[in-house]
This record gives C-alpha cells, sequence and structure tokens, in this order.
C-alpha cells in the first residue's frame, strides 16, 4: 500500500485538477500547489531510486512512472528518471522491456493531469511539448536502443492501443477509446530518434496491417467524402467510385448477426430431426421388442 502511494506521488500534480481526459483519479498530491506538487514528484524519485538500488520491490512496477516522469517540466527530475530507469533496464531488461510502451500510456495520462490542472475547462494541445518528445526520445535511445533484445518488441507494443480501437468485435472498448491518447502515441512513435532502417519499417508494417485488416470502412468514407468534395481526381480517386453509398462503407454488423441466426436455426433443426442411423437404431429395437411375441405363435404353426 505505502509503495502504491509512492508510485502516485511520483506523477502527482498541483491543485484540484479532475481525472481530465485520462480517466485516472489524481493522486496523493491533487490538493498540493504546482510547487508543492513538484517537490513532491522530486522526493517521490528520490526514494524510488533508493528502493531499485536496495531491490526491496519488483522493478517492473516502477516503470511507467519513471517512463511518466521523463516528461517532467522539471529538467533535474528528467534527469533523475532517465539515470534510475537505465540502471534498472540493465539489471532487469528481461522484466523492465515490456513496461516501457505502457510507461508512454502512463506519460500521456502524466501530461493530461498537468495541463488540467494548470489550464482547467481547456482542450490539450493537439501534439506533446518538445521537453515531452525529448524524454520519452531519450528513453528510446539509451535505454530501447542500448539493449540486446530487438527494438521491434518495444514498437509493436506501443502501437498495441490502437488494435483496441479499430477493433471491429468489441464496439463498445473501441468507443471508450482516448482519441488524445492515440495522437500522443502517434507523435511519439513519429518523433523516435531512429538509427536503423527497419525500425520506421516495423511501425509501417504495423500500421498497414490495422488499416488493411480493421479500417477498411474508415478509408471508404474518407474517399467517398473526398469524391464528394471534388477532391477525388487531385487525390487519384477514380470517378466511378462515387457510387459508394452509406451502405457499401457502413459495417456489416447487420448481415454477419443475421448469418449467426441463420446458422443457429439450422444446427437447432438438424438436432430435432433424427438422422438416418438413429432411424435405424429405433426401427431395430422395434423388432428386438416385438421377436420374443412372435416365436411361440410361429411355433404353434409349424406344429
Amino acid at each position: 500500500r505505502i509503495w502504491e502511494d509512492v508510485l502516485k506521488l511520483a506523477t502527482g500534480v498541483g491543485g484540484n485538477s479532475s481525472t481530465g481526459n485520462s480517466g485516472v483519479t489524481p493522486g496523493p498530491a491533487a490538493a498540493a500547489t504546482a510547487g508543492e506538487a513538484a517537490q513532491m514528484r522530486r522526493k517521490a524519485l528520490e526514494l524510488i531510486e533508493v528502493v531499485l538500488r536496495a531491490g526491496l520491490v519488483a522493478p517492473w512496477t516502477a516503470v511507467a512512472p519513471l517512463v511518466a516522469q521523463l516528461t517532467d517540466e522539471a529538467v533535474d527530475t528528467r534527469q533523475a528518471a532517465l539515470k534510475a530507469l537505465r540502471g534498472a533496464a540493465e539489471k532487469y531488461f528481461d522484466y523492465v522491456a515490456g513496461q516501457l510502451a505502457p510507461g508512454v500510456i502512463e506519460a500521456y495520462n502524466f501530461q493530461s493531469r498537468l495541463w488540467a490542472a494548470k489550464h482547467p475547462g481547456q482542450p490539450m494541445p493537439k501534439s506533446p511539448g518538445p521537453s515531452v518528445l525529448e524524454g520519452l526520445g531519450a528513453m528510446y535511445t539509451q535505454v530501447v536502443a542500448a539493449a540486446p533484445a530487438p527494438r521491434s518488441r518495444f514498437l509493436l507494443n506501443l502501437l498495441k492501443p490502437f488494435a483496441t480501437a479499430c477493433s471491429l468485435a468489441d464496439s463498445a472498448t473501441t468507443a471508450r477509446e482516448d482519441v488524445h491518447k492515440l495522437a500522443f502515441i502517434t507523435c511519439v512513435a513519429a518523433s523516435l530518434p531512429f538509427k536503423k532502417a527497419d525500425e520506421p519499417l516495423v511501425l509501417i508494417h504495423s500500421i498497414n496491417s490495422y488499416i488493411s485488416r480493421q479500417a477498411q470502412e474508415v478509408l471508404d468514407c474518407l474517399r467517398l467524402q473526398l469524391i464528394r468534395q471534388g477532391l477525388g481526381a487531385k487525390m487519384g480517386i477514380a470517378e466511378q467510385d462515387d457510387d459508394i453509398d452509406a451502405a457499401a462503407v457502413a459495417v456489416p454488423i447487420a448481415a454477419d448477426q443475421q448469418q449467426q441466426q441463420d446458422d443457429h436455426q439450422q444446427v437447432e433443426q438438424q438436432q430435432q430431426q433424427p438422422t438416418r442411423k438413429q432411424q435405424q437404431q429405433q426401427q431395430q429395437t422395434v423388432k428386438q421388442s416385438l421377436q420374443p411375441l412372435q416365436l411361440p405363435f410361429q411355433q404353434e404353426l409349424l406344429a
């Protein structure tokens, strides 16, 4: 319980901020001023360093707050968080690697609370600030790229929220996805300091798979809007695509439901109707039950 409070203090913000866009309840530093909250975050970071160095807790539990502190406003806090994260990765990289991408989401939640505390009622900027991208870029260079494990693991985990956002199987979960969070992840992924050509290719391949498998309806809608605005020829879209209507771009959920109902009815009918083998077994059972009655009668005729 105490360790959880320390982790909350590490990403606490000042003022009576609400949950904001992140949907996360503010930590214990919510009632403090912005200056006091910054001091609390620094003290919590020092305590995290001591606990990790002594090996008193599982190291992966502190990864997400440390990644979030890489986006802190104070330069010394960002540097200390990077040092602590780098030390934990050198000793326990196999355990730390899986929490780096969720740490980027925690960084978004931290930035959302900071913005809500300083600018209540105002929407967040469309893209994170330079210091945020610089801190997360330093994590990629000094933690992810410096490790012997392939960088593709982190990049694929970074784009996992898009799989949920593009899922057609669970529309309720898709509707709850935060578009601002997805935009934050996109900006971070686009600004990472890549050094090898295969790193951006991993992102392109992953994004292409999401679009080709789960976002075809979105592409059709965009194409239809471009055609209606008279921009089809400029964007290289054929004019014969103008016959696309709402039914063509709608998700075929009703058709799938109807097909499932038809399949279910067909299975019920098959279960109700006896098979040929069952009919033969019933006829054999009737013959066997009548055979004892026929034997005495046959004996009298023979006599």
